[in-house]
């Protein structure tokens, strides 16, 4: 059925077990349905590569684009001429022109019926294929269509290996959420709480995942690569660099974005029925993903700093002279722009600094910073304190 019916039609001979079938190919969305322009125009060429294959290798060419639109009416006509009957398989469209022409030769018409009626696809079963024209003969068994066949040359069955399935269910739709979710989620714990290593190495691994299985899969070209890769350069820059989320901030996110929407599909916008499909799910995939990431950056800002789990589970090593209780505190104490206070480690850029006897974790604009050196709050984002040095 369906993409199996084009590669039947595609070869010189079809061989059918008595129970299979063979038909039904109408293009379809998975989900929602096709309006009237965008269903014929995934239609349109179908039908001509339908009736030229058909036409190649001898099959009835009205039944096979009957497989493909159901508006299509296909008729099976008998008629006799010069003494010999010859069947044919004519479209109601075409039934005028080609049976009409051979009355006008001098035919008779003995018998003629519908086959395929309009609004109905054309589906076989075995019988009926051969029957049809389409199936050579009927086998119960590979094996005993290669015996009848008597073929000689050895029979080479395709099959995915162990890690071509792992690469498809990779680049399945919600595991590709699933690692994309993560990923956000790991940069974030890594930028808001400098000094932990593993969320954002955990981050990075679900990104590089992605990349690969895409790559391997046949979907990332070497454009989408470069774009993820240079999303990241500019946000590391942003982060470690130009404190203060702005223009090299949003250009990095656009970027890691664009390359991981073009990472999902090896077409940049779609041009047919499939592509569309395709378009669909990513949209849908990439949403989630981005949807996931706000809710878990949502809690993580919220709530979950001040629970003694996540407390227990994501534990920096306090500065120098500072107890686990003045760390616990200083992520849920709040500054303000124009405050002022002191580092008490260099700011490479990122760093400590006390403000109000409350040690915290702050970032140094533009500029890294000695130990000592008195600095002024000039943005605050969430958990995110942005400093330059006073005066």
């Amino acid at each position: 059925l369906s993409a199996g019916a084009y590669i039947c039609l595609a070869c010189g001979g079809i061989v059918m077990a008595p129970t299979a079938t063979l038909g039904d190919c109408m293009p379809i969305l998975a989900f929602g349905r096709m309006d009237k322009e965008l269903a014929e125009k995934a239609r349109s060429p179908l039908r001509a590569k339908f009736a030229t294959l058909a036409k190649r290798n001898n099959y009835p060419q009205a039944l096979a684009v009957a497989m493909v639109d159901p508006a299509i009416e296909a008729l099976e006509v008998v008629v006799r001429m010069n003494g010999k009957q010859r069947k044919l398989f004519v479209t109601k469209s075409d039934y005028d022109r080609v049976v009409g022409r051979l009355v006008r030769q001098g035919a008779d018409i003995v018998s003629e019926r519908v086959v395929v009626p309009a609004g109905k696809l054309l589906t076989m079963d075995g019988e009926q294929a051969k029957r049809f024209g389409f199936a050579r003969f009927l086998a119960p068994s590979l094996d005993a269509a290669l015996k009848t066949l008597n073929a000689q040359t050895p029979v080479v069955v395709l099959s995915k290996s162990w890690w071509e399935h792992i690469i498809s269910f990779i680049n399945w739709g919600p595991v590709v959420a699933l690692l994309l979710i993560i990923a956000g989620i790991g940069v974030y714990i890594e930028v808001t709480h400098p000094g932990m290593v593993v969320p954002g190495a955990v981050g990075i691994g679900c990104l590089a995942i992605v990349l690969l299985s895409s790559y391997l899969a046949g979907l990332a070209a070497v454009i989408e690569i470069i774009l993820i890769v240079a999303g990241v350069v500019l946000l590391l820059i942003e982060v470690f660099l130009i404190p203060g989320f702005g223009v090299t901030g949003l250009v990095g996110a656009a970027l890691v974005v664009l390359g991981g929407f073009l990472l999902l599909q090896p077409f940049v916008l779609p041009q047919n029925a499939w592509e569309m499909e395709v378009f669909k799910r990513n949209m849908l995939v990439l949403g989630s993903s981005v949807v996931g990431v706000a809710v878990a950056v949502f809690l993580l800002s919220q709530y979950l700093p001040r629970s003694r789990a996540f407390g227990r589970l994501f534990v920096v090593e306090p500065p120098r002279g500072m107890s686990g209780a003045a760390a616990l505190e200083e992520r849920t104490s709040g500054v303000k722009v124009g405050d002022v206070g002191r580092t008490i480690t260099p700011l490479r850029p990122s760093g400590k600094a006390i403000f109000a006897s409350k040690p915290l974790s702050v970032v140094a604009e533009g500029e890294f910073l000695d130990e000592g050196v008195e600095v002024e709050v000039v943005a605050v984002s969430g958990k995110r304190i942005v400093v330059r040095k006073r005066g």
